[in-house]
Formats: structure tokens, sequence, C-alpha cells
């Protein structure tokens, strides 16, 4: 069957359609384009609002098109009622439920629908190599409960995947000509804490890993990372680890944090960052924030405004709160939607000036950077701390010496030396 694929949300929703990829390819399918496919497979996301609109969107489109489609992702397990009432000739596959999809299919070519939410397995992790890029998955679920979030729902608890099989991942990305490794999971820093190891344990045997290759460290929040903090950052000392710190703060209110239910603290956040860049000057911090949060008052509001003013992100995900379904944060009483944009806007303008500032002090700093991506004016590299140079000229994979000659809004602009 010709079946196309489209991935909404994350790094982790993309691991994942890149194993549903390979299990389709396996199966004797083949993935194209949706305009050549005979069934389009969408890999939602529920975090947001603004994503689930887009999703929703697309359904209704398919619907008219009378495009046969599969869903699966977060979506599909958390909110199955919203995907159908979009499109209601729709069939589901949850996220715990997905090493049948490729059943799914077969049952779909011979003119059934299917609903599958139960948990069932999930599909071999894929060693896929995108470019240069590999995105590898080491866990699933996570430890928190936080009231906001839906991918709880879709996720559930912690799963470590075993370090055998990520390493094994690892060097096949690896022989397939892969030269940037992104370890992915809902929570990087509880990697482990449920089979006893942890992230350090995990990257001090993915950098004996022979090669020239570079790993990026996905989102782990900071009460986790302060945990393993000194095992943690003498992992990051090998020149094979970006020297980038993914830890979100959510709220400068630890009075908001506990009514997300959080649990880090303000306090928390600030030492993981203050850390991190005691031992690693030059690193990139990037970080998440939730912008008119239910409970969220006007003096919470500026403490997050402090927070990030203190800590200097250099990229920052502000989110405006949005109440998805089924969660707790959704019975609550909301702000006024006014209010809750007003600080989006606020909070969202303070992040892309502090971006703007950071980079400004990089033009004229030279560094290693590893050519990634294609980009629409030229060529994405990455210095040693991840952050992004456009080059005019590239070639995926290489590492090049790159001078910072001009600062944009996100990236900056290099020249090769």
């Amino acid at each position: 069957m010709r079946i196309s694929i489209e991935t909404y949300g994350c790094t982790f929703n993309q691991a994942d359609s890149d194993a549903i990829a390979h299990a389709l390819s396996k199966a004797g399918n083949r993935v194209t384009s949706e305009a050549n496919a005979q069934l389009a497979v969408l890999n939602t996301c529920g975090v947001k609002n603004a994503t689930e609109n887009r999703v929703l969107n697309r359904l209704r489109q398919l619907a008219e098109k009378g495009k046969k489609t599969l869903v699966t992702g977060c979506l599909a397990q958390a909110a199955p009622e919203r995907v159908l009432a979009a499109n209601p000739s729709a069939s589901i596959v949850g996220t715990f439920g997905q090493n049948k999809i490729t059943d799914a299919v077969k049952a779909i070519a011979n003119g059934k629908r299917v609903e599958w939410l139960s948990r069932g397995g999930f599909l071999e992790p894929s060693a896929a190599v995108d470019g240069v890029i590999a995105r590898i998955q080491v866990a699933r679920g996570c430890l928190g409960t936080c009231s906001f979030c839906q991918t709880k729902l879709a996720r559930g608890g912690l799963e470590s995947i075993p370090p055998k099989t990520i390493l094994r991942l690892c060097e096949q990305a690896i022989a397939s000509g892969a030269k940037e490794l992104r370890l992915t999971a809902q929570d990087t820093g509880c990697y482990g804490f449920d089979a006893g190891t942890n992230l350090a344990e995990l990257l001090g045997e993915v950098t004996q890993l022979p090669g020239r290759f570079r790993v990026r460290v996905g989102m782990a929040n900071p009460e986790h990372c302060l945990k393993i903090m000194p095992a943690l950052l003498k992992a990051f000392e090998s020149e094979k680890v970006y020297k980038f710190l993914h830890v979100p703060l959510q709220s400068g209110s630890d009075g908001v944090l506990k009514a997300m239910r959080r649990t880090h603290s303000a306090k928390d956040f600030e030492r993981a960052v203050s850390l991190f860049r005691k031992k690693f000057p030059d690193a990139m911090i990037a970080t998440d924030a939730i912008a008119g949060f239910p409970t969220e008052s006007e003096t919470d509001f500026e403490k997050t405004i402090k927070a990030i003013e203190s800590a200097q992100p250099d990229f920052a995900n502000v989110s405006r709160y949005s109440p998805r379904p089924k969660t707790a944060a959704a019975a609550m009483k909301q702000l006024p939607d006014k209010t809750v944009g007003e600080r989006t806007r606020k909070l969202s303008a303070l992040c892309r000036k502090i971006v703007v500032e950071k980079n400004r002090e990089r033009v004229g700093t030279k560094g290693i950077a590893l050519v990634t991506e294609r980009a629409k004016n030229g060529w994405l590299a990455r210095f040693e701390n991840y952050v992004p140079i456009i080059l005019d000229e590239g070639k995926l994979g290489e590492f090049v010496e790159v001078r910072v000659k001009s600062a944009g809004n996100v990236a900056c602009r290099g020249e090769r030396i």
C-alpha cells in the first residue's frame, strides 16, 4: 500500500514516525507523498490548542478529499473523540499500541475501520538517519503529574529503554552516516531512574562509541538534573556532547509551579542553569515557560519575567496557556483571554530581545561547527554549544571552522575560515 506520514510535535514524535515508516516499509508498504498515497497516516501532538487545531483542520481536509486516514500519536490516544469529530471515518491506533500499526494498515486495505487504544506494545525504536541526524529514543513517559499536560495521558509513566538497545541504535545510526545523535524522551533527565542507571552513565557509554559525531541531549527537568549533576557535568565534558542544556522553567513562581504539580522550584531551575554555566561558560541554555496559567497572578507573572531576565536563556519556547482536555488545570477557573494574550506577548518579546542581544555578542567569535541541515538561505551548522550558524556554503556532515560575521533574530550568520 502507498502510505504518507505526516508528523506533528516534538523530536520524540518524529522518532516515532521513523519507527512507523520502518515498520510499514518492512511489511511491504511504500512510504510516499500524500498526493500519491492510498492512505494518510497522521502522527499527532496534543500539547497545545494551536497544534491540535492544525491537526484537526488537516483531518477535515483529508475527510473532504475522501482520503483513507489513520491517526496515531498523543492526540489520538488522549482525545480520540476530537479526532473522530473532525474525521468520523478515520482509523485510530493509540500510542500504547503502535506495534499493531501494520495490522491496522492491512485491515484498512481490506475496507475495515479500526480504533485500537488499549495497551499492546511499542514499535522497535528506529535508527533511521535523516540527512546526518538520527533521533534516538531513550525513554517513554515520565515521572511527572503536571496538571496542564495532556502528553502524560498519552505516554504514561517512565519506561527507560535499556542502554544496550540505545547503544545498538547509535552504532547503527553512525554506521549509516549520522553525525548528530539526538537523544529524546519526554524527560531525558530522569532516564534510568526506573532501571538503576542514569543519563550521565548513558552519555558516558555513547561517547565511547568510535567515530566523529555529536550528541544533543533533549529536554531534562531541573530537579532530575540536580540529582546527578556532578556526574552529568563530567559526562558533558566529552567533545562529542553539545554543551547544550534544555531545562524548563515553566513559571518563576513557586506557587504557580505547585498548582502546575511541577516537582521543582524556581530555585532548582536557577541552580541547574548556574551550575551548568559555571562549568561551561559558553553553554547554550534553552527553556520553556507558560504564560497565563489559571492561578497566575500579576505578581506571579513578574516572577517569571525576572527569572527569565536572570537566566538569560539562549532560546525560549514561550507557550500561551491553553486548557487541554481531561487535565486538572482545564477544570480550574481560567484567566481572561486578553490577560493571557498580553502576558504571552510580553514574555515572548523579552525572550526574543535576549536572543538577539546574545547573538550580537557572538559576532567575531570562532568555533568548529557541524553542518547538519540545508536551510532556506544557506546551510545550517551548529557550534560545539549547539548555537545555530547559517553558512553560504556547506556539505552535510562536515566539521568546519567558522567565524560569526553577523547576528540574526534566531541564528547567526557565519563564514568559513
